[in-house]
């Protein structure tokens, strides 16, 4: 039998909910206890719940302060500017496995939804699978050759879907939707660890790519003809760690660089087909020491979703409240840094080619006078529940239907709430994320163990 403190606990929140116009949460608290309506009226025999909670702090203040600064592992953030829209986390949504997906024979180590919602994921088994947007094996092919490191849609204007894999070899491999191969091209000379692409007009793209040869590369690959053009290539000192592409309100893309051993972001635009250095941001407010963690991760968002088709609809638009996301090496905890994207309209851009004039600094970096480096753009420095070590590969992504962050780590996928910190594990899964993905209500996952599913938030 439910006890007189019980019942009244419920009534006081029930007019706590209703005295402060939470009309939303009174209505799914009614529901879930069975209360009648008629409780919000005031009556004089109950005291307001504001009234008991004061008196419960006068008599016990330290102790009752120093409760709730527990509650979080940060301290109190601080506000952020009002053009960032920061949300908390949606917690209505649920999350919820969908059923009979079939598994690949292997481990899946990339998988990527295409704008139909299908899944197209590369195995460790030198095979590319492809499922429908109702979870069915459509098909599944061998690549010939090594293991597929990177695998995705290629975007297209005209509504053909290609899609493309990147070998061991440093070769792309373009198919067509039934996943026959119509091109195959050299474009490093080891493996492609990450590939994007930017939309010219209705058959041509920029290709932006790097492998495991330290190189970043332009090519203009041309969809009629299937022909493939190196424009321009920049070696870094050491291996790139995050590659995010975007573009900017004009329609330039705008690619965001980190590297091993550097906590500064290099960001890069092209024009007449070279790559120019635009600025740099650093992850580490102090100016003389360019390292003291590295960059696991790093993805552009915008929680607050744009209403415009733009050409590359694929791609983020850099906009006023456009922020960076950024994994750290931290261990045993892993750091969530978030920073400003620096107006670009005020950098001057710098060449990068190797006929330019540089040198390498005392810290092992390229030294380009000419570019500025931004040190007042980290927003905040989260510390995170997120348990890694140094082998740990986390997998960051936006999920604006919940309103946050969506991070595959070690133990599972786990939710981070931006406007307070808080982060926690969401799904009841406790193993290795090796690759994820998301789209619109779905997320996509494969585990360390081989297994591959696909929730749905509802």
């Amino acid at each position: 039998m439910e006890s007189t403190v019980d019942r009244l606990t419920k009534v006081l929140i029930a007019q706590y909910l209703a005295r402060n116009g939470y009309d939303g949460s009174l209505s799914n608290f009614l529901k879930e206890t069975s209360l009648p309506r008629s409780v919000t009226d005031e009556n004089d025999v109950y005291e307001p719940l504001e009234k008991i909670v004061a008196e419960r702090i006068e008599f016990n203040e330290h102790a009752v302060s120093t409760k709730l600064e527990e509650l979080s592992i940060n301290n109190k953030l601080a506000p952020l500017d009002s053009k960032f829209f920061v949300p908390s986390w949606d917690s209505t949504r649920k999350f919820e496995p969908l059923p009979h997906i079939a598994q690949p024979n292997s481990l899946a180590i990339e998988i990527s939804f295409d704008h139909t919602g299908a899944i197209l994921a590369a195995t460790a088994g030198r095979e590319i699978a492809l499922y429908n947007s109702n979870l069915q094996l459509v098909k599944q092919v061998g690549t010939g050759g090594g293991i597929v490191k990177k695998c995705g849609t290629i975007p297209s204007l005209k509504g053909v879907t290609y899609y493309y894999a990147c070998q061991a070899d440093g070769s792309l491999i373009i198919y067509d939707k039934e996943l026959e191969v119509i091109a195959k091209h050299k474009l490093h000379r080891r493996i492609i660890t990450h590939i994007e692409f930017f939309i010219l007009n209705d058959s041509t793209l920029l290709c932006f790519s790097c492998g495991l040869d330290n190189y970043i590369k332009l090519h203009k690959i041309i969809l009629a003809t299937q022909s493939v053009e190196c424009c321009d290539e920049v070696k870094l000192i050491s291996t790139c760690t995050s590659f995010q592409l975007s573009q900017t309100e004009k329609s330039e893309p705008i690619l965001f660089v980190s590297r091993m051993d550097f906590t500064q972001v290099m960001v890069l635009t092209v024009s007449r087909n070279r790559f120019l250095e635009k600025c740099r941001i650093a992850l580490n407010s102090a100016q003389f020491s360019t390292h003291s963690f590295n960059v696991w991760n790093l993805i552009v968002f915008n929680l607050k979703p744009s209403s415009s088709k733009e050409t590359n609809s694929h791609l983020i638009m850099l906009r006023d409240d456009t922020m960076l996301a950024v994994a750290t090496s931290h261990t045993p905890y892993m750091r969530l840094i978030l920073v400003e994207v620096p107006p670009f309209c005020s950098c001057p851009a710098e060449d990068l080619r190797s006929d330019f004039p540089k040198e390498v600094d005392a810290t092992g970096s390229l030294s380009n006078p000419g570019v500025k480096t931004y040190f007042d753009k980290i927003l905040r420095n989260i510390a995170t529940t997120i348990q890694q070590d140094s082998f740990s590969q986390p997998v960051l992504k936006a999920f604006t239907v919940a309103r946050g962050l969506l991070l595959g780590g070690d133990h599972g996928v786990w939710a981070i709430d931006i406007s307070n910190g808080d982060t926690w594990q969401l799904l009841p899964v406790d193993d290795r994320v090796k690759t994820m993905d998301v789209e619109d209500e779905r997320i996509a996952i494969s585990f360390a163990n081989k297994e591959l599913q696909v929730w749905q938030c509802k």
